[in-house]
Formats: structure tokens, C-alpha cells, sequence
């Protein structure tokens, strides 16, 4: 109790710093499952991107389910960038490294599911079982923020 006897004013300030204890608890809480989740994502992306880029690479000819995987891999790294977006403390900046190749990968990534997409449904004995090489070209600039990424999380 305060030294002039106000009980309200002490019952006040507790309660108002118990709710600000336990907003902070449930954002800190909040954080950590979404950065979680995002991680989750992510590492989903890779999963996926690299069965179907690898065992297209094995196969030596692109098939309808490496496309599934190529567009599972791709949406699971939408979903995952996002999450993290909304983690973010700095607004979108092109000029950080770790955007501006996320970026690229990203776009990259649509570019290559889109153009499999065409190849399958359009293309010809040829170009199925060369797109293989466009395929590891993509996956490889895809590993430069999946990694740069885990290297920023564990600098935090």
C-alpha cells in the first residue's frame, strides 16, 4: 500500500502491471510460435524443392509430380516468408542482403514452377529431360538466404 493509504491506486498499479507482465509474456509467446511456424515452413520448402529438383536431376526428365513438388516447395516458402515478414522489426527494405536474395529466390522459384508447368503440359521429349539443369541453378540460388537466414537466426 502507498505511504498516503490509497488501496485503489496500489490495487490499480498491480493489476496494471500484471496485465502489462502478461501482454508482454503472451507477445514474447506469440513470437516464439510464429517464429516456429516459419521456420517450419521454410525448412517444408526445402524439403519439397529439393526432392522434386533432385529426383528430376536423378531421372533425367521432368515429371507431373516434380512440378507438384516444385509448386508445394514454392508456396510452403511463400507462406514461411510471410510469417517471418510479420516477425520483422525493420520495414521490407530491398537493400538488406538477406531480402534482395530472398527476393530473386523467390521470384525465381515462380519463374522455374511456371515454366515446368508449361514443359509438362507443352513441351516437348527434348526439353523435359533437359530442364533438369535450369532446375539446379534455381535450387542453388534458392540455398543462399535458406542459409544466409539460419545464420542470422543464430547471430539473434
Amino acid at each position: 500500500m502507498r505511504a498516503d493509504g490509497d488501496l485503489l491506486g496500489t490495487l490499480s498499479f498491480r493489476a496494471g502491471a500484471r496485465y502489462t507482465l502478461t501482454k508482454h509474456f503472451l507477445a514474447s509467446e506469440s513470437a516464439s510460435l510464429l517464429l516456429m511456424l516459419s521456420a517450419t515452413l521454410i525448412t517444408l520448402a526445402l524439403v519439397f524443392y529439393s526432392v522434386g529438383v533432385w529426383s528430376e536431376r536423378i531421372a533425367r526428365f521432368l515429371k507431373p509430380w516434380h512440378v507438384a513438388a516444385f509448386w508445394t516447395g514454392f508456396l510452403f516458402d511463400v507462406s514461411g516468408t510471410l510469417a517471418m515478414h510479420r516477425l520483422a522489426s525493420k520495414p521490407f527494405d530491398l537493400l538488406e542482403p538477406h531480402t534482395l536474395t530472398g527476393q530473386i529466390a523467390l521470384w525465381l522459384m515462380l519463374a522455374h514452377a511456371l515454366w515446368a508447368t508449361w514443359i509438362v503440359r507443352r513441351g516437348t521429349e527434348r526439353t523435359r529431360k533437359e530442364f533438369h539443369r535450369y532446375s539446379l541453378i534455381v535450387w542453388l540460388i534458392w540455398l543462399v538466404p535458406y542459409v544466409g537466414g539460419m545464420i542470422l537466426g543464430m547471430k539473434q
